[in-house]
């Protein structure tokens, strides 16, 4: 009784402070999204650094002026045009990947638009994102309509992020359309002093995904509603454990191996392509198993997009977490978390022959996979050179679970 009289009061603390920070500030609480007033279980801490709420409210007024305009096809077809301001876009495809590398490269077009004053716009051609995910500004849509053709604009293929990321200051298109590019770039926008002063002000932890990830990713009510149920299967006093199994030599049985032995009074949920129930309940017949959805094989279609973003909030309510190497699905529990947990898998800085080696990040921000690759090319004499006008090292470490990624450093101080 006292550990609920405990939770109730936080909660309520948290209410609270979110409600000052919506008044202070004057942000507009979207009460039609379940997700982003429950509470319960903590899911959207408010946001404390009082530049960057400035900006996003800033941002939400631009871009519901933007869009919500009487003629939704002008809206997106014609540029919407306030006194001598034209507003400027940044349309990112998300249509290819699994969801995980399509939200990574969601947020990380987010933040290209919130650091050149633009309006983000969703192009998914296979399905429409607004029957998995809520709106995240208000009075207002972020997603392309199927019958809408996208503007003419300068393209960014797969590729050439970086070289528009490091050298933006001299790209003044007025669309700017980011095609195929799924990956975790926003990392390289610490490496252009153009942006590096706003985003020492607007993110002085470096904690960028984690942040904007909780700020614009909500599941519809439906769905968030599924995952309550899901997860509120668990007996009162239980502890709660999520495993992801994403590469296939691994097991849920494996990942255990990452966590200190486990009480018998424990319900796991397991969020994997294939069935992890059974071993499992052969390990320990007294653990409650919950593996709501094993399809098999990899489809990336609408359905497995909806299970994906499910098994994504389920796992990072859990108490104790265990992902697998080299997932962007993985990276997102941890980051919706918002703690470090342990990496189960190959680690590629030894000599990769241990499939049950566990391995701890340095920081629960996200991997950018093409990090270094992206960052480094060679000049006229074969010599290596960095595109940016900051060094990596200043900013970013080595992924412990990719040898070529790069993670945002959240405490090393940038001289």
């Amino acid at each position: 009784e006292a550990m609920l009289e405990k939770k109730i009061i936080y909660i309520v603390y948290i209410c609270l402070l979110h409600l000052v920070y919506c008044i202070i500030d004057d942000i507009t609480i979207d009460s039609s999204c379940l997700h982003k007033t429950d509470y319960h279980f903590n899911q959207n801490p408010p946001i404390e650094n009082h530049h960057l709420r400035k900006a996003l409210k800033e941002y939400e007024l631009m871009h519901m002026e933007s869009t919500n305009r009487e003629d939704p096809v002008k809206a997106f077809e014609r540029p919407y045009v306030k006194g001598d301001v034209k507003s400027k876009y940044v349309y990112v495809y998300a249509g290819s990947s699994g969801l995980g590398n399509r939200l990574l490269s969601i947020v990380s077009a987010f933040l290209l638009s919130l650091l050149t004053n633009r309006v983000l716009i969703i192009y998914s051609p296979h399905y429409d994102f607004r029957e998995i995910l809520c709106t995240p500004f208000p009075n207002s849509t972020w997603v392309l309509p199927h019958d809408v053709k996208i503007p003419a604009g300068k393209t960014i293929g797969k590729y050439s992020v970086t070289n528009a990321v490091t050298d933006f200051s001299t790209v003044d298109a007025e669309i700017i359309y980011i095609q195929d590019a799924e990956q975790y770039y926003l990392t390289d926008f610490f490496l252009n002093n153009h942006f590096i002063d706003r985003l020492q002000q607007l993110f002085p932890g470096r904690n960028v995904g984690t942040v904007l990830l909780k700020y614009l990713i909500h599941p519809t009510n439906d769905l968030w509603a599924e995952i309550v149920s899901t997860y509120e299967q668990h007996e009162r006093g239980a502890l709660t454990v999520g495993i992801q199994v994403r590469n296939p030599v691994l097991s849920a049985v494996s990942c255990l191996k990452c966590l200190p032995p486990l009480p018998s009074n424990t319900h796991i949920f397991v969020a994997s392509l294939g069935n992890q129930v059974e071993s499992l309940h052969k390990h320990n017949s007294e653990w409650k198993v919950t593996q709501k959805y094993a399809e098999g094989g990899e489809k990336h279609d609408k359905q497995q997009v909806y299970t994906a973003l499910h098994d994504i909030f389920l796992l990072s309510m859990c108490d104790r977490i265990v992902i697998s190497v080299r997932s962007t699905f993985g990276y997102l529990i941890m980051a919706f978390k918002g703690s470090l947990c342990p990496i189960a898998g190959n680690n590629l800085h030894t000599s990769g022959t241990d499939k049950d080696e566990c391995s701890w990040p340095n920081s629960h921000e996200i991997c950018n996979h093409v990090g270094y690759a992206s960052m480094m090319q060679l000049n006229s004499s074969g010599k290596i050179y960095y595109r940016g006008d900051i060094h990596p090292a200043i900013l970013t470490d080595p992924c412990v679970d990719y040898m070529s990624g790069v993670r945002l450093n959240t405490a090393r101080k940038l001289k």
